[in-house]
């Protein structure tokens, strides 16, 4: 899956949940509920019934993303863990956020009915409210897929549980277990290396992170890239992270949807770079493998 593939299977998710709330604002305008705990108490249950389906794809589209990124693709018991829980906690962020413009759309078509003879005018209002829960909730669900994904690959462990065949779950045992010894010769030859061959050293460049400022591309590891829409509605927070790197383990990374200014508008992504060092974690470069 690349970059483009993604956007569209984005936007159509946006559109799909944009469609199914505002479908709820408008029978309960049709209705004239002027309650929200009415509305609630009517429309909850399908609410977060649509809020958790997209959680789910938009989760899944961030992690599918991530693998065609990192070259793996698999589904483990870890993975469908944290998908879980992070769904769960987007439905209740979201469900709650939803209803609070309900609510504020209820309370002025109410107090304008009762100050006014005439029908207010709340359609472009009401498609707004469910657009914006959509965008919110679709970019956050992708960022958070495409995050957790890297960070379980970067573990490098056998994978337990994994929802795949049993031949596939050996060799995908096997390749780890390559990757394990790869590695403990990769740190052999580094401290050889650095003792006998200056040249090979300068090759290699500052790829540790070492004196590296914070947002600055560390190519030894893994890592995701704010990318902004940058276009005339982007915030100035989001216009600022745009081209800065993050390692997925960093407590402070910023989340799309969380550090704009615009709240549910954002639609930043995070685009994968993968390591570059000459030496990387699925296996020796050529001019590693004269040296060893």
């Amino acid at each position: 899956m690349n970059k483009q593939e993604r956007e569209q299977q984005r936007s159509e998710l946006e559109y799909e949940l944009q469609y199914r709330l505002n479908n709820i604002i408008e029978k309960i305008k049709a209705k004239g509920i002027t309650q929200i705990s009415v509305a609630q108490l009517g429309y909850n249950g399908q609410v977060e019934g649509f809020i958790r389906k997209t959680a789910i794809r938009a989760y899944d589209l961030g992690a599918d993303y991530a693998d065609a990124k990192l070259g793996t693709y698999n589904v483990t018991e870890d993975e469908l863990l944290q998908e879980h829980k992070q769904v769960t906690q987007l439905v209740a962020d979201y469900a709650p956020k939803f209803w609070r413009k309900v609510y504020n759309l209820i309370h002025r078509n109410d107090t304008l009915l009762q100050k006014y003879d005439f029908a207010p005018r709340s359609p472009l209002n009401s498609n707004y409210m469910a657009t914006s829960t959509a965008i919110g909730l679709v970019t956050k669900a992708i960022a958070l897929g495409t995050i957790d994904k890297i960070k379980l690959v970067q573990r490098l462990r056998p994978i337990k549980g994994a929802r795949f065949t049993e031949k596939k779950q050996k060799a995908r045992e096997k390749k780890f277990q390559l990757r394990e010894e790869r590695k403990k010769q990769q740190e052999e030859f580094i401290a050889l290396k650095s003792k006998a061959d200056s040249t090979i050293e300068d090759a290699l460049g500052d790829t540790t992170g070492v004196g590296l400022e914070e947002g600055q591309r560390d190519e030894s590891k893994d890592q995701v890239v704010w990318n902004a829409i940058n276009d005339r509605n982007t915030c100035e927070v989001c216009a600022d992270l745009d081209g800065q790197y993050f390692d997925v383990d960093d407590p402070d990374m910023p989340v799309p949807g969380e550090a704009c200014l615009g709240g549910d508008n954002c639609r930043c992504n995070y685009d994968v770079e993968l390591a570059t060092s000459l030496i990387v974690e699925d296996g020796l470069s050529s001019i590693d493998e004269q040296y060893l």
